[in-house]
């Protein structure tokens, strides 16, 4: 069978681009009919508009707002650009006009179809492979409470939701000791450190600054909670990757959280944080971690994997590519 060339136009880091490597790795693992080929320098962005090379099928992550090649487009948004302009992104300004010149456009999750007010686009969730996963096997606390997170310091108003989920532990109504494990790192690390530092914490809760940390996910079965709160994120993969190992997860409610977790069946949503806190404490119960992280990882590997969402991409690159010709003169 022939194969489609896509290429897929992302910047060289944070989840897109990872994202956009997993789908390369994943079809050519499974010989999947197609060729990718992912371009992410600065001068292969910026000259985009005027020239993608040899491929069949253009999905860009980033917005191209205009084109002057005749493949298929296919825009996908993976954040609120609405939200995220500052002068380390400007690229967020270019999406409106990028969004009118796509021939498709795909968002992640139901949630940012209707932020973005997207009346035309398919939605296919972010996803990973399981197998690729060390996961959760014990349940039982040690001497100390174990609390991690994973999340990112690029975006102010992201990191801070470390200084929340600071403040409801100081709440805690738990005779032990606390370690909070924070695998971050970005543009806003030592301001938030500064923050901490000027916080009062009680003597019997650590915090434990791990900066990035590359397959953080395996250090996440070391704890025994994994603590989000974000009011910056659609479709976080890293909740997805705690999920995958099979983490007992609580975190705010924001952006497209209902879509991944059900709320008390694979993981605790919190809509304030009184609630928040006091969910944390029954999430001291053994049983309950138990069946919260062992249900995630099922939710995962039925919803979640590359296996459902590979059927879904390669069906609308084909289609597109179809139309495209269909509506090309003979």
């Amino acid at each position: 069978m022939k194969k489609s060339k896509i290429v897929i136009l992302t910047t060289r880091f944070g989840g897109p681009y990872n994202w956009a490597n997993e789908l390369k790795r994943f079809v050519e693992k499974n010989k999947i009919p197609l060729e990718i080929k992912i371009k992410s320098s600065f001068w292969s962005l910026l000259l985009s508009p005027f020239y993608v090379g040899d491929c069949d099928i253009v999905h860009s992550i980033q917005p191209i707002p205009f084109k002057l090649w005749k493949q298929p487009y296919v825009l996908n948004p993976r954040g609120d650009f609405t939200s995220e302009f500052s002068i380390r992104n400007p690229w967020s300004l270019l999406y409106p006009l990028a969004i009118k010149n796509a021939d498709h456009v795909v968002v992640p999750s139901r949630y940012l179809k209707q932020k973005l007010k997207i009346k035309k686009c398919s939605i296919i969730h972010n996803c990973l492979d399981p197998t690729n996963y060390l996961f959760k096997k014990s349940y039982k606390l040690g001497k100390c409470l174990k609390i991690s997170t994973v999340t990112s310091f690029a975006f102010k108003d992201k990191a801070e939701g470390i200084l929340n989920i600071i403040n409801i532990l100081k709440c805690l109504k738990i005779d032990r000791n606390i370690i909070f494990s924070i695998y971050a790192g970005g543009t806003y690390s030592n301001y938030i450190k500064k923050e901490v530092e000027g916080m009062s914490v009680p003597k019997n809760i650590k915090i434990d600054f791990k900066g990035h940390v590359k397959n953080s996910h395996r250090e996440l079965i070391r704890s025994d909670i994994f603590a989000y709160y974000s009011v910056h994120d659609n479709f976080p993969n890293s909740v997805l990757e705690a999920m995958a190992c099979a983490m007992p997860i609580i975190t705010n409610k924001f952006g497209a959280i209902k879509e991944m977790i059900s709320r008390g069946r694979d993981g605790y949503i919190a809509k304030k944080d009184k609630e928040y806190a006091f969910k944390l404490e029954s999430l001291c119960k053994i049983k309950t971690r138990e069946n919260l992280g062992k249900s995630a990882r099922e939710k995962v590997k039925l919803k979640f994997t590359w296996e459902t969402s590979i059927i879904k991409w390669h069906k609308l690159y084909k289609a597109q590519i179809y139309l495209k010709k269909e509506k090309s003169p003979s």
